[in-house]
Parts: structure tokens; sequence; C-alpha cells
């Protein structure tokens, strides 16, 4: 039984996984506040654990579990080996959470060329290559994070927000709001249906991956673009739908990857 623990910049969340790699059991808590994650580790008595940071709060992290975990503790960091090899330099630069997004790509689609898109507070896409390779990425601003900057760094708009998963989201608003939200969320599905496209074009077989916490969010509106019959874009077929896949846990997985190969 192994414990995951992610950093990210707005929570932290924590993962159990059973001796065969199964995910069964999840938290997220927000803030300083880990009582969600404590409580899983008191449950299930962990044999290893392994902790990872965007924010540099591996050690505080690490001293908060000391005494509750009876078995290792282990800290993702830029010494760790991964099973990947990985071309990005330097290597020390490239965020935790990028790297265990592809590991967990790689151990579930082996042999494939693989997009993974992860938009949590940055948006980022990287390229897995069915030969073991993490090739590189790109970073970019992410949903709540485009919506506040508009807002801090004008003096008249208004700090918006996506709304509710059910909301329609027009391509023009006829309140600022709308039109705030129009902008935001149309030109990050645009984006991210670039990168789909230019991978596809690329590598035809390739598998993408969406996860993050607007992944949910934006599956409809990307898959509507991607997949209408009547919108569809090039290089990108009916065929293409079964190899676009959301998986929330990504990141979570992946670092149980890691946590595995370096008890090996």
């Amino acid at each position: 039984m192994n414990i995951v623990v992610e950093q990210g910049n707005t929570c932290t969340k924590g993962g159990v996984f059973d001796e065969a790699g199964r995910l069964i059991h999840s938290t997220v808590c927000k803030g300083e506040d880990i009582k969600g994650l404590i409580d899983i580790v008191k449950l299930y008595g962990p044999k290893a654990t392994i902790i990872s940071s965007v924010t540099g709060g591996e050690a505080s992290m690490r001293e908060r579990l000391e005494g509750k975990v009876k078995g290792t503790i282990k800290i993702f960091d830029n010494m760790t080996e991964v099973p990947l090899e990985v071309r990005y330099f330097p290597p020390e630069t490239l965020g935790r959470d990028r790297l265990a997004a592809t590991v967990g790509a790689a151990c579930l689609y082996p042999d494939q060329d693989i997009l993974v898109i992860d938009v949590g507070t940055a948006m980022t896409f990287e390229v897995v290559e069915a030969k073991g390779v993490y090739a590189g990425g790109s970073i970019s601003p992410g949903l709540t994070t485009r919506f506040r900057a508009l807002h801090a760094f004008t003096t008249q708009l208004p700090l918006t927000d996506e709304g509710s998963r059910e909301l329609t989201v027009g391509h023009i608003g006829q309140t600022t709001k709308e039109a705030i939200r129009a902008g935001v969320v149309n030109g990050i599905v645009y984006e991210i249906i670039g990168y789909i496209q230019r991978m596809w074009l690329r590598y035809p077989e390739a598998i993408v991956l969406l996860t993050g916490g607007h992944a949910n969010f934006l599956e409809r509106l990307v898959k509507k673009e991607l997949f209408d019959g009547k919108q569809a874009k090039k290089g990108c077929t009916f065929a293409s739908e079964r190899r676009f896949i959301v998986d929330g846990h990504l990141v979570l997985k992946g670092l149980n990857r890691i946590l595995e190969y370096t008890l090996c």
C-alpha cells in the first residue's frame, strides 16, 4: 500500500494505491489543512509514501507526516530517477507535477505517443514519445489565472469565473462578464484544440490525455469543437475521439509509478 502526496499551487492531493498499482482512495485538501490526508494515512498504514510539491513545501509536509507514516517517506526532487528519458534543460527546472504527469501517461499507455494537457493554475502541454522519451512541453496561464489577470491588470474589468459545467459559453457576450467568459474559456479551448491538431498531424495515432482541476469542465467544450460533424477540424476525425481521454488523477498515478520505480 502506497500513499502519494501532490502539493500544488492551490491545494494538496493525496492518493492511496494498492499493491496492483490501482488508485483506491483520493482526497483533496485546501490550504494548510491536511486533515483529510492524515486521515487516509492513519486508515491505510502505507508501506511507502512519496511527496511532490511545486511550492517548495516538501520538507514541511514530510515533518507533518513523520510519526504518522510507518514506512518509507521519499521526496520527489531533481535527484529522483524516473522511468523516462527526459529531454529538458536544465532538468532540475522541470516542474515535478509536469514530470509526474508524463510518467503516469507513459505507464498507462506504454509504447504510445502521448500529448498530456494539464489544465490547472497553469496550463501545460507535454509530449511523450512512444520510445519512452519526454520530448518537452509548453506552459501558459490556466483558466482561473486568466480571469484573475484581466481583473488585476485593468481598472474596469470585473473578476469573473468560468461558471458552472452546465453553463453555455457563447462565442460572444452581451455583458462584460459574458464577454470575458467567452474570451477566456474559448481562448483556452482553441489553444487546446490547436495543440491536439498539431500533435495528431505529427503523431497520427497519439493518445491525448486531459487532466487537472478544470479538465471535467473543459472536456465537453473541447470534444464539441473536435468531434462535432459540422465543426471537425483538419486532422481530427471521428475515429480520433477514442484517443481523447480525461484522467483527473494522472499526476497521482505518475507519482505512484515513480515511487515503485525508486523502491525496486
